[in-house]
């Protein structure tokens, strides 16, 4: 009855195979437009909106694979009944899923296999979900949305050229001596706040870009600290603040008594007397040990607490000899504030020389910087990373550095002015550089901030150095400082100090006296982070030059510094929730694994023609009836075979309206057929 084609064309599926390359384009064509608009302004053309140009794609997709849904499965009637013998009522079911998904389900509950059979049923039913799902597909959300713009423009810098050197003097503008005195005033939180930015909307972003600007480093040097005994003489003349209570300033070494100082390899030191607090206070003296007589006393109340090292000269510092962009390098030896703090809360004070100790060198120094900004909520955040950057040799004056770090201005050598050039390791980027007028001028001008003059007799520095006439004090010319500092610390060109600090005042005042008085600015007891304050130095430093990089610039408004970015604002945009389209796409793959499976089958191709149905119904016979429940009931037990001989098998006799009395009364059960009867 059902014989296969022998010649099957690929033609006989043309239309099939036309449905599921349309389907399978909708679908891509959806994910594109989805993908596309993702995270996009929602929009419109021309009235249609994307969620209507979605729809149609999917119901595009859907209806091509709905198409060949239905011929795959009513192909499987010929392709069943060709293998083999089975109830006829099998042939009416599976007709019924090709016309929705109520087919489908009899054909999963009351049909024996195939998988391929039930594989087209379940594909059927997934299918309905495909429209609610779509819907799924385009949420929205408030989002921000980023566009190029002029407006949005932010500080950069690849040159510095502003200040002058004269022959006797420098001059540096008052917006960068403005910076650096900011920088001992602001926390580094504060200044990051305040480079120059422009950004219309409150949101905006800048591409990754390199500037030139300054950069710190600081070190704990404090296992470096060496002790040394035996320096009363040495203590004296460098101070003026110890002095005999009924006496003349002590000079020379009549007066000698015990002390000891701590210093460090470059010759820095600390020193203070024997038996008493290493800090100052109103009653510091009653606290020295060793003084039988209040009318001997010969200690001031004023001692050192904190004394410190400047210097612009690489090769005088202890950690910062590879630094040759150096602007200034300063360290620093005072207690420790935790074991002071500690000995506070008891009755008897730290007593010198047994004091914890600590020591750190920081130093600010050109460099490139890497930044990364972006501008939210009002709000300034920059990711700044300091670069590898090179210095390159003063194209006027080959045979030295780029420049002669500051350390004395009577420095006149060619290298003195000549400019800083630092290349970064991005090749594409300018040459970075400073003028020689700027490097003098910067280095200067720190450094008439952090120096006093210790290393000359008396100095003229000290709290109470006003107190004292010329002829008080030793002829500044003297050697004798020196060979006493490099004599008593054992260290040949020991650099001393100049820089210290006094106080605090007692348990409740803790105030400071400093000298230089910019000192009380790096480091006090109730501000000891001198990592912190140089941070502050180096961005507020960054932060000018990238504002005000040269003399013939307008400050803040040149174009040539300035980055242009993208300007952010808030609003309604697309959000694709990708899940919602796993239905789609598990639908796509099992039609077409489907029709892959159905090609294959044997048997005539005949699909869903109702001609096929017809010519063919004939041979079967026994299921006349009136209705289609008898009809239904003579199917039931009618087997029907294929194959070469297209036999017909019956079950059970019929009564006279062509229904298997037993099926009507005993249910549905379809058994193996025992009776053959001829091709009808």
């Amino acid at each position: 009855m059902f014989k296969p084609p022998k010649n099957m064309k690929w033609t006989d599926w043309a239309q099939e195979y036309a449905a599921v390359l349309g389907s399978f384009t909708s679908f891509i064509i959806m994910v594109a437009l989805l993908a596309a608009f993702d995270g996009k302004v929602v929009a419109t053309w021309n009235g249609v909106t994307l969620n209507a140009v979605v729809s149609i794609l999917s119901l595009i997709m859907k209806a091509s694979l709905a198409y060949v849904l239905a011929e795959c499965l009513a192909q499987w009637k010929w392709v069943l009944f060709a293998r083999e013998a089975r109830p006829l009522i099998d042939f009416d079911r599976i007709d019924a899923a090709t016309r929705g998904p109520l087919g489908s389900l009899r054909v999963l509950a009351r049909t024996k296999g195939p998988i391929s059979l039930w594989l087209g049923a379940v594909v059927t039913l997934l299918a309905i979900g495909i429209d609610p799902f779509t819907q799924q597909l385009i949420q929205f959300r408030s989002g921000l949305v980023s566009e190029p713009s002029h407006a949005a423009r932010i500080a950069r810098s690849s040159g510095y050229t502003v200040g002058t050197v004269s022959t006797m003097t420098e001059r540096m503008p008052l917006s960068m001596k403005t910076a650096v005195l900011t920088g001992l005033t602001r926390s580094p939180a504060e200044l990051a706040q305040q480079v120059l930015v422009q950004c219309p909307t409150s949101n905006c972003t800048w591409p990754p870009f390199r500037t030139l600007g300054v950069c710190h480093r600081c070190t704990n040097v404090t296992a470096s600290l060496r002790r040394v005994g035996g320096i009363g003489g040495f203590l004296v003349n460098i101070s003026n603040n110890i002095v005999g209570i009924d006496g003349p300033v002590m000079f020379d070494d009549s007066g000698t008594f015990p002390s000891t100082a701590y210093t460090l390899p470059n010759g820095h030191f600390i020193a203070n007397v024997n038996g008493c607090p290493p800090y100052s206070g109103l009653d510091s003296n009653l606290s020295c040990t060793g003084e039988g007589n209040f009318s001997n006393i010969i200690y001031h109340n004023y001692k050192y607490a904190m004394t410190s090292f400047g210097t612009g000269n690489q090769s005088k510092t202890l950690t910062m000899k590879g630094l040759d962009t150096l602007i200034w390098s300063t360290s620093f030896i005072h207690p420790s504030l935790d074991a002071v703090t500690t000995a506070f809360m008891r009755p008897y004070p730290l007593i010198w020389p047994d004091v914890p100790l600590q020591a750190t060198e920081c130093a600010l120094y050109y460099c490139v910087k890497g930044v990364d900004s972006r501008m939210e909520g009002n709000q300034l955040h920059e990711n700044i990373t300091e670069l590898s950057s090179k210095r390159e040799a003063a194209f006027d004056d080959t045979s030295r550095p780029a420049y002669s770090p500051v350390s004395n201005f009577t420095d006149k050598g060619r290298g003195y002015a000549a400019d800083l050039y630092l290349t970064s390791p991005n090749s594409s980027d300018p040459a970075f550089f400073v003028n020689g007028g700027s490097v003098i001028a910067i280095s200067a001008y720190i450094q008439s901030l952090f120096i006093a003059n210790y290393t000359d007799p008396l100095g003229g520095q000290g709290p109470f150095a006003e107190l004292f006439t010329a002829q008080d004090l030793v002829d500044p010319s003297s050697p004798r400082m020196h060979q006493e500092i490099d004599t008593s610390l054992g260290i040949s060109g020991a650099m001393g100090i100049n820089g210290a600090s006094f106080g605090p005042g007692g348990k409740t005042n803790l105030a400071m006296i400093a000298l230089p008085p910019a000192l009380d600015k790096l480091w006090t007891w109730t501000n000891p982070n001198v990592v912190s304050t140089f941070e502050s130095l180096a961005t507020s430093i960054t932060n000018e030059m990238r504002r005000n990089d040269r003399t013939d610039g307008v400050g803040g408004q040149d174009d040539t510094i300035a980055l242009y970015g993208k300007v952010s604002h808030w609003t309604t945009v697309y959000q694709i929730q990708w899940a919602w389209g796993a239905l789609h796409a598990l639908v796509l793959v099992l039609g077409i694994v489907f029709i892959v499976v159905t090609v294959g089958g044997e048997g005539p191709l005949w699909k869903g023609s109702t001609l096929a149905t017809m010519r063919r119904g004939w041979e079967v016979g026994g299921v006349e009836g009136e209705t289609v429940e008898e009809m239904e009931g003579g199917a039931k037990g009618r087997w029907v075979g294929g194959g070469e001989e297209g036999a017909c098998l019956q079950k059970r006799p019929v009564d006279e309206r062509g229904r298997n009395s037993e099926s009507v009364e005993g249910g549905e059960e379809d058994m193996e057929p025992t009776i053959p009867v001829g091709d009808h």
